[in-house]
């Protein structure tokens, strides 16, 4: 594309001439009309005769500015002059600009140019060199001679490049014979960079194909214009196709799909259908699914790549992923049965976070503390359900689980409607693929009958106390106030013994005093029986 206008070309160029695709001219420098006069509409090979360039120009002859210059002569008014042309294409015009240089300044440019530039003769004479030929090739006979060497292996007639190695530098030489002059001129270009470039380019290209043949995936990449540029041996197996990955690269991926690939598939038009409309949006996409014919599934994933925003291809990933479905399934099955299960055990079960806040409830939770499951996520549990008096224990039996170790125990929780629940909590640490601990799981199990029953119990149990208390002082009392007196009876008999009286008399007064003897030892077991069972 031409950057210039007409007017600083006549500046800057006076020696150019602008041609549309018929390689006619239609605009040309100031000079040319004093040497040839009026240019417009005649062909630019009736003015210039290129000896290393044919017309029309073909793409492969779009020179830029900064290649190498092409040599042309052009003879006007019995005038020759030698220029060296650069020639420029605007594909969007169809119109070649071409700017030609005097070979007289071209030598002064040549002096200054930072690369090599020799002339030699037919017979490899020194006919001109510049600072830096006399400094990097010259000097060094060695490399002087091998240089000679190559140009004596040249025998094409048009621009011929060959290497050369200087020091630790490689040079890319051109060599450009003047054959009517009997000389030839040598341009060097430091190529060093540009073979390491290339160098890790190919290493990182190995190191990729590499990659891509060794992945456990299919991988199939395409151009902008649907060609197979890279595809590994996972995708042959996968699909069991025959042959070599290499034979596919460069082939039409739309024929290949509907050639192998379609009929493998349960739903063939589906699988196309995707196909055309991911490369359509071209939109990343991950997790398709799709079903084979001979029973197994794939996920599929589908990556636009971009370079500069401009759309450069696409590439497809294929990956057997029956095994994992089926185990999905299984573990779905799995995991149903057991929340059943643990749905029917009537235990309210909740997930928190590692500073509790609920990630999750199950129905029996609900139930028990009276909220809706909306209603519980994200919130606190402790806040929530806990007493004051009980938030310094929730939070370290948390920091507990937090190390792995689980607990039990009894805490009065706060139902929605006010009322209070007395559950007992099994507390267990949930942990994540990395043995890390991500939060906890509490089983709750109402035990507020239970706890009513034992309340119970201690008030009866109270009220056995307090009757045995009030049974051991009446009979404290009472064994206390029968002594009396059986004292007094035992006292009046041992005075009755010590009166003269008969033998009847004796015979009464011995039966009572054995009688009040008797009870008077009754009375002493009652109270030693009152004691033991006080204790």
């Amino acid at each position: 594309m031409f950057t210039l206008s007409e007017s600083n070309l006549q500046k800057l160029f006076p020696f150019f001439f602008r041609v549309n695709s018929e390689m006619e001219i239609i605009g040309s420098g100031r000079v040319w009309k004093n040497i040839v006069g009026e240019t417009y509409g005649k062909p630019l090979n009736e003015l210039i005769t290129f000896n290393n360039l044919n017309l029309p120009l073909g793409d492969e002859n779009n020179h830029s500015l900064n290649r190498q210059p092409i040599i042309a002569k052009s003879i006007g008014l019995g005038i020759t002059i030698e220029f060296t042309v650069e020639v420029i294409k605007d594909d969007r015009t169809n119109e070649t600009l071409f700017v030609l240089i005097p070979e007289t300044e071209i030598h002064k440019s040549h002096d200054q140019h930072p690369e090599p530039i020799i002339r030699f003769s037919k017979d490899f004479k020194l006919l001109y060199a510049n600072y830096s030929a006399h400094k990097i090739v010259l000097g060094n006979k060695k490399i002087k001679n091998e240089l000679i060497k190559k140009i004596k292996d040249f025998t094409s007639e048009i621009d011929e490049k060959v290497q050369l190695k200087i020091d630790n530098s490689s040079y890319e030489v051109t060599i450009v014979s003047f054959d009517e002059k009997e000389f030839m001129n040598i341009y060097f270009k430091d190529i060093s960079e540009s073979i390491v470039f290339k160098e890790q380019i190919f290493q990182t290209s190995t190191n990729l194909y590499t990659f891509i043949d060794s992945m456990n995936a299919a991988i199939i990449s395409e151009s902008a214009d649907r060609k197979i540029l890279v595809v590994n041996r996972m995708f042959f197996d996968l699909f069991g196709l025959k042959g070599n990955p290499e034979d596919f690269e460069g082939q039409d991926c739309i024929d290949q799909i509907s050639s192998f690939l379609k009929p493998l598939f349960k739903e063939e038009e589906a699988f196309v259908e995707g196909i055309e409309r991911c490369v359509k949006n071209r939109k990343n996409i991950q997790g398709e699914i799709f079903y084979l014919k001979d029973g197994r599934i794939l996920e599929r994933e589908f990556i636009s790549v971009f370079k500069n925003e401009q759309f450069n291809g696409h590439v497809w990933k294929y990956q057997d992923v029956t095994s994992l479905m089926l185990n999905k399934e299984n573990f779905r099955f799995v995991e149903d049965k057991y929340s059943r299960i643990i749905e029917n055990l009537n235990f309210g079960l909740v997930e928190v976070d590692l500073e509790e806040n609920i990630t999750k409830v199950y129905p029996a939770f609900c139930e028990l503390t009276g909220y809706d499951e909306s209603e519980l996520f994200g919130q606190n549990a402790a806040k929530i359900f806990s007493f004051p008096e009980d938030m310094k224990g929730s939070k370290e039996l948390n920091k507990l689980r937090q190390t792995g170790v689980a607990n039990v125990y009894e805490r009065k929780m706060r139902k929605k409607d006010g009322r209070i629940a007395h559950v007992l909590i099994s507390g267990a640490p949930i942990f994540n693929d990395k043995n890390e601990v991500i939060g906890s799981i509490g089983i709750h199990a109402d035990i507020s009958d239970r706890k009513k029953l034992e309340e119970d119990l201690i008030l009866a149990n109270e009220k056995a106390l307090l009757s045995v208390k009030a049974k051991e002082m009446f009979l404290a009392n009472m064994s206390h106030e029968i002594r009396t007196p059986l004292n007094v009876i035992n006292g009046m008999v041992d005075l009755l013994g010590d009166l003269k009286l008969d033998e009847e008399q004796i015979q009464y007064v011995t039966a009572v005093k054995k009688s009040a003897d008797n009870l008077l030892v009754l009375i002493h077991d009652i109270l030693d029986f009152s004691k033991i069972e006080a204790g």
